[in-house]
């Protein structure tokens, strides 16, 4: 850890006829194999943000530095930087075709890598190994219908493996899961970082995941970073007041994992 892999320059983004200003120059710098939880109430540009670094939402003002390259929308982006990072959705529902089989889930990705001739990608088997689902020959004609939320979602993260992604964005990624799920996804984001050296974005309302498995904690407010640091001590005596007051809210509202 230490070296900037993605810095957050100035983003400002604003929606609507009357031009609601969403985010408001937002400053933010992710470590290499860091895992940076982001947090903030409902509506504060959690999300906005996220869409913004992948690509899929332009920034009225600012930039997105990856790797020491300001990146365009996801239009404009080589492959390279598009297989670099990825994006883990909140519904494990509505990210994968009901009807498509794992091994369809997996090779499509794998199909997309060759064709851009990206060489150093996992094998679905590596990808399903490191996500916790084991032997790829008992899963791969098993149809994501047949899945659970939990074993949808980890395919979902199979499928950002297969590129040996260095950024992982999870958006709510725990949220639509029981508790003991929502965890165990946790666990499996920790591992992959432990063994792949991946460095994440979680976006979560959930502290106790948050304390769990983040090195660093970023807060949004109104749109802006009202503070980021070391987790422990953002959660336990944060500078901010508001800050503060939202980890006591947090801690309050906790599902309780343990």
């Amino acid at each position: 850890m230490g070296r900037e892999l993605l810095r957050i320059h100035d983003v400002t983004k604003s929606f609507g006829r009357g031009r609601s200003t969403v985010l408001e120059s937002v400053n933010m710098v992710v470590e290499t194999g860091s895992i940076l939880g982001l947090v903030g109430e409902t509506g504060h540009g959690k999300t906005t943000l996220a869409r913004i670094i992948i690509g899929l939402e332009k920034a009225d003002r600012g930039k997105v530095v990856f790797r020491g390259e300001v990146l365009p929308v996801l239009a404009k982006r080589h492959f390279d930087d598009c297989a670099s990072m990825q994006y883990i959705f909140q519904d494990p529902y509505a990210a994968l075709e009901a009807e498509s089989s794992v091994e369809q889930v997996l090779g499509e990705a794998v199909r997309l890598c060759r064709n851009h001739r990206r060489t150093s990608i996992l094998t679905p088997a590596e990808a399903l190994e490191a996500v916790g689902l084991g032997d790829y020959q008992g899963w791969r004609k098993r149809k994501v219908g047949s899945l659970s939320g939990g074993q949808r979602q980890r395919l979902s993260i199979a499928r950002a493996l297969i590129p040996r992604p260095e950024l992982i964005i999870a958006d709510e990624a725990t949220s639509m899961l029981d508790l003991h799920s929502g965890l165990e996804i946790a666990e499996v984001f920790q591992k992959i970082n432990r063994e792949h050296g991946t460095t994440f974005i979680v976006i979560s309302h959930q502290l106790d995941i948050i304390k769990r498995i983040c090195t660093e904690v970023a807060v949004l407010h109104s749109g802006s970073i009202a503070e980021q640091g070391v987790t422990s001590s953002v959660v336990e005596s944060a500078k901010d007041p508001y800050v503060n007051q939202l980890m006591r809210a947090m801690e309050f509202f906790s599902g309780g994992i343990s």
